[in-house]
């Protein structure tokens, strides 16, 4: 009997032994991780007041040239596309109902089947789009912005949902695939100069929404347009009269302003720059787009957890205080499900806080994590190192 208990012991204690160890090589190995992310967000940091001067020259240049008509809709004025649009286009998830897309999938597949060495022009005639119609994309002429959260589903799922962080977005990647069908269809018709316009207003609609990949995709539009219009001008150079290209050095101006306001909102910058963009009104390119940026990150980083303990990348009563203002300032800036989201979580809503908790995890890290300080201070430190993987804010080092 004694040997018995002596052996349960001595399996106890290494078992205990094992598990410290195991836990001390765990630790060791994510705070390595720490380490190296921190030195990346210092890093970022440097850069966003290096270019901060760059910023907001790139941005003033694009507004006196009411880049994209985006001077059009703003302060929420003009005509919303939503209504129009959003139950034209597919949503990802996909809706539980049925629905009817204004491009059939079968086009959509013939398109993807194509392949081509050089230039997606190599292939237009390859598909035959004789019988799509392409006559509702005059509709869109009507619309100053689009804002697709305005969809019955979106705010159907919200309601089903109430606690969730993702939420549905439009199917980007079918927008792609209408833009280059109607480029294709105005050339085999012999009516390119209507699909110049048609995909210049459609550029515009996705470019006027508060969202870092509908700029981008829209901005990509843009880049494509030339390459198209170089393509079929060979054959009729009428399609140039009275049509301006965008310039590829303005193109560029954006996708440096959109990725800086997703790098500052990202990197947890200290307030001078928040403070410059928001409180001295330097900001004037979208600056919904910008508040909305902002509140997104906060409301993730909230929704893990982030305790005093975790020092710099905590959000205190400064924070806090700071962007309910920015947000009480700015009424016309439609913040949805992300404004109430925001105020619930600054109730600390004991309730709501386990509810996220328990519904989602961040890269596959289950939430019980997120428990243990430095696993939830590498799992931020993870989620912002987006900015670095993808050089966000480099990008003006190129230019």
């Amino acid at each position: 009997m004694y040997k018995i208990k002596k052996t349960n012991n001595i399996i106890l204690i290494s078992l205990l032994l094992l598990t410290t160890f195991g836990f001390l090589i765990i630790s060791y190995y994510y705070k390595e991780k720490i380490n190296k992310y921190n030195d990346s967000i210092i890093k970022n940091k440097k850069l966003a007041y290096k270019y901060f001067p760059r910023f907001i020259k790139d941005q003033n240049i694009l507004v006196n040239l009411n880049f994209l008509n985006m001077t059009s809709y703003k302060d929420g004025k003009g005509k919303d596309a939503a209504d129009f649009l959003n139950d034209k286009i597919s949503w990802e998830p996909k809706r539980p109902f049925k629905y009817k897309t204004v491009v059939p999938k079968k086009y959509i597949e013939q398109l993807n089947k194509l392949k081509f060495k050089n230039s997606f022009t190599e292939v237009t005639d390859k598909i035959d789009l004789s019988t799509l119609n392409f006559d509702w994309m005059t509709s869109l002429h009507k619309f100053s912005y689009w804002n697709p959260e305005k969809s019955k589903y979106f705010r159907s799922f919200l309601k089903k949902n109430p606690f969730t962080i993702s939420v549905p977005s439009i199917n980007f990647s079918e927008l792609l695939d209408i833009y280059r069908l109607r480029y294709i269809k105005g050339a085999q018709d012999g009516k390119f100069k209507q699909a110049l316009i048609d995909n210049r207003k459609l550029a515009e609609l996705i470019f006027s929404q508060d969202s870092t990949i509908a700029k981008l995709i829209a901005l990509s539009i843009i880049r494509t347009e030339k390459e198209f219009l170089k393509h079929y001008a060979k054959s009729d150079k009428s399609i140039l009269s009275n049509w301006k290209p965008i310039k590829e050095l303005n193109i560029k101006r954006a996708e440096r302003v959109v990725n800086y306001l997703l790098a500052v909102s990202m990197s947890r910058h200290d307030s001078l720059i928040t403070t410059e963009l928001f409180k001295n009104n330097k900001l004037k390119f979208f600056p919904c787009f910008a508040i909305k940026n902002n509140i997104s990150e906060l409301v993730r980083l909230m929704s893990i957890g982030l305790k005093k303990s975790d020092d710099f990348i905590y959000i205190d009563g400064k924070n806090i205080v700071f962007y309910n203002k920015v947000i009480n300032s700015n009424p016309k800036c439609e913040l949805g499900h992300l404004k109430t989201r925001w105020f619930q979580l600054q109730k600390y809503d004991k309730t709501y806080a386990k509810i996220i908790s328990n519904n989602h995890t961040i890269f596959n890290i289950p939430s019980i994590y997120l428990k243990i300080p430095f696993l939830r201070k590498y799992i931020f430190l993870k989620m912002i190192s987006f900015i670095s993987k993808h050089r966000l804010l480099e990008i003006y080092e190129e230019s």
